[in-house]
């Protein structure tokens, strides 16, 4: 029994990258229970190796925002028992995939503050602030800004500030080239299906603008 479970910890490893010391840990408490138990015992190795509660989704370009980016690095280099509770994303990574972060897009996460919790949940403007701080111990944030009228003020605030964040940076136009960037992408799209797709239907095996024939 005990083999068998080392079989489904080590199937249930794979793609999941552990120190040395969590591995064991697992392995040893998965080893007198059944398999579905040792799968459990890993998935929690794995999240106490990459404990991450929220994932912060920031822009890298706003002198304000990597202001507060900075203030939560230092709470964390301060307050060790923090580390790795909060996940940083760059909106601006060359590498940011929607996919992985809550299906927040850029254009999205531009005109609001977004962060998606462990479970997959996406929250937004002030909700964030408050998720956050309260992770990093400073839940004071978080009491201030749910008190019923000061709350609403706090919300109306950030509102008004993420509707003309962009402007008071100097960068108002960043959403609109960009979308004028994925219109233009889309109208080629267009023509060249226009140009290379136009089927002959005389010769309906053929592509028109091309002379070599599709195989029937």
């Amino acid at each position: 029994a005990a083999s068998a479970d080392s079989d489904v910890v080590a199937a249930a490893l794979v793609g999941v990258r552990l120190a040395p010391s969590a591995v064991e840990a697992a392995s040893a408490e998965a080893a007198p229970s059944a398999g579905s138990s040792a799968v459990a015992a890993v998935a929690a190795a794995a999240e106490a190796h990459d404990p991450w509660l929220i994932n912060l989704l920031y822009d890298s370009e706003c002198p304000l925002c990597m202001k507060q980016v900075e203030l939560l690095e230092k709470r964390v280099d301060e307050n060790p028992e923090y580390a790795g509770l909060i996940r940083l994303t760059d909106l601006h990574a060359p590498g940011y995939n929607p996919q992985t972060c809550g299906g927040v897009v850029f254009e999205d996460g531009m005109r609001h503050l977004h962060a998606v919790t462990r479970d997959g949940d996406v929250v937004a403007g002030m909700e964030v602030f408050r998720r956050v701080y309260s992770i990093v111990g400073m839940e004071w944030v978080f009491n201030m800004t749910t008190v019923p009228l000061l709350g609403a003020i706090f919300d109306w605030g950030y509102d008004l500030w993420a509707e003309y964040r962009l402007i008071l940076s100097g960068r108002h136009d960043i959403l609109e080239r960009i979308e004028k960037h994925k219109q233009n992408i889309q109208a080629l799209a267009v023509a060249e299906c226009d140009v290379e797709c136009e089927i002959d239907w005389d010769n309906p095996w053929t592509i028109a603008s091309s002379p070599v024939p599709i195989a029937k």
